[in-house]
């Protein structure tokens, strides 16, 4: 059992007050569980509540940890690293629980933060950009159901393969909004998803594929202008 879920109320504010503290000028408690609430997210009061648990899940991306590690990390916090068994159980256990919408508001509120700070502007609208990637996920079961994997005509990829299509702010370098979907989804269609939640007067820079009527329509219908 992980120790962080065995800790008092009071050494768990501890270790959050400490977790990544230049992260939680921008990410306050208040603004995370409000998303929870809004989200109608009911937690406990220790064991990993959940500004904790999303400034763990940001560690360990920043610095390419396990479950396991992710638990080191917050139980050293503390300023003694408490005896027992850290399987990253736990940390894993209150992920999966956290609603999705804590990490998209997140990544909004932090983009639209940096954007405003730094965004390029022509002629007094914010030039944008859009472009399409993909993503390995873990191979689970699951996730090739969901997802579907790469075929060269021999063999399927092991993992499988998220295709993703962002908005990035040209000036601030910083992700505005993502659309997720299968390795076989269209890209155009999901950009589509992402100028219809665009707010209006923007400058758009976008690659020949995604070259369309439809896309010139529904950018000027939010006021923008596209160029490819």
């Amino acid at each position: 059992m992980s120790v962080i879920g065995q800790t008092s109320k009071q050494l768990c504010e501890k270790i959050t007050e400490r977790a990544l503290p230049l992260v939680q000028h921008f990410l306050s408690r208040a603004f995370v569980e409000g998303v929870c609430r809004d989200a109608k997210y009911r937690w406990r009061q220790r064991c990993w509540p959940p500004l904790l648990t999303l400034l763990a899940c940001i560690h360990k991306q920043l610095a390419n940890l396990s479950a396991r590690e992710a638990e080191d990390w917050a139980a050293g916090l503390a300023g003694t690293l408490a005896g027992g068994a850290r399987d990253g159980h736990g940390f894993c256990m209150a992920r999966a629980r956290l609603p999705l919408e804590v990490f998209a508001r997140a990544l909004w509120h932090l983009g639209t933060l940096a954007s405003n700070a730094g965004a390029w502007i022509w002629r007094g609208k914010r030039v944008l950009i859009f472009d399409g990637t993909t993503l390995r996920a873990p191979h689970t079961a699951k996730n090739i159901k969901a997802f579907g994997q790469s075929d060269n005509g021999r063999k399927k990829s092991h993992f499988p393969l998220v295709r993703m299509v962002a908005l990035v702010c040209a000036g601030a370098g910083s992700v505005l909004d993502v659309t997720l979907g299968e390795y076989a989804s269209s890209e155009m269609r999901m950009v589509r998803v992402l100028i219809e939640r665009l707010e209006g007067g923007a400058l758009l820079l976008l690659d020949a594929g995604f070259s369309s009527f439809m896309l010139l329509w529904l950018a000027r219908q939010r006021k923008a202008e596209k160029v490819k």
